[in-house]
């Protein structure tokens, strides 16, 4: 499928991804800065099945805005640009979305970036019924403060449930 010049074409069996560089040097030499990020998004999608990966919303998680404004907590931009160039779908999953009830089934993994108000208990209940089906679950959660109600405390306190089946306890270093 390479027909012209300025082409890096890959293929994995009957699959195959292409990248247009270009002719022109420098046009070439602008594009080439994103080679290693270019090659590896596109070799996943030919060398593996895309995966939907979830990621919460509706309890003050990161955004996926561009930029934070002044006082706000780092947004999760690149976070979900690196889980998209691994061939992954990403969609978000909150209650209306129907997590108050189950994780849709075609979830590869569920992921929670610094919610800082609580989840519901159906939707603890849905999560933890999700990991024990064989689920997978990343959850990043800011570090806790010393002071019992700052900003994440009560969302850190309605996860509890979830993380004890997770084998994991939130606490302060000193």
């Amino acid at each position: 499928k390479v027909s012209k010049n300025g082409t890096v074409g890959l293929r994995c069996g009957e699959r195959t991804e292409t990248w247009q560089v270009g002719e022109d040097r420098e046009d070439a030499s602008k594009k080439l800065n994103k080679l290693d990020e270019e090659i590896r998004t596109r070799l996943a999608k030919i060398i593996k099945d895309p995966v939907t990966v979830y990621f919460t919303v509706g309890h003050g998680e990161r955004s996926f805005d561009d930029a934070a404004k002044p006082g706000e907590r780092v947004p999760a931009k690149s976070f979900k640009k690196l889980v998209e160039g691994t061939n992954a779908k990403v969609k978000k999953l909150g209650v209306a979305d129907g997590l108050s009830k189950e994780v849709p089934a075609d979830a590869a993994l569920v992921v929670l970036v610094g919610p800082t108000q609580p989840f519901l208990d159906d939707e603890v209940l849905a999560l933890k019924a999700y990991f024990e089906r064989g689920g997978s679950l990343l959850v990043m959660v800011d570090p806790p403060t010393p002071s019992p109600d700052g900003p994440a405390a009560g969302a850190a306190a309605s996860l509890e449930p979830l993380l004890a089946s997770l084998g994991v306890q939130l606490g302060v270093h000193e």
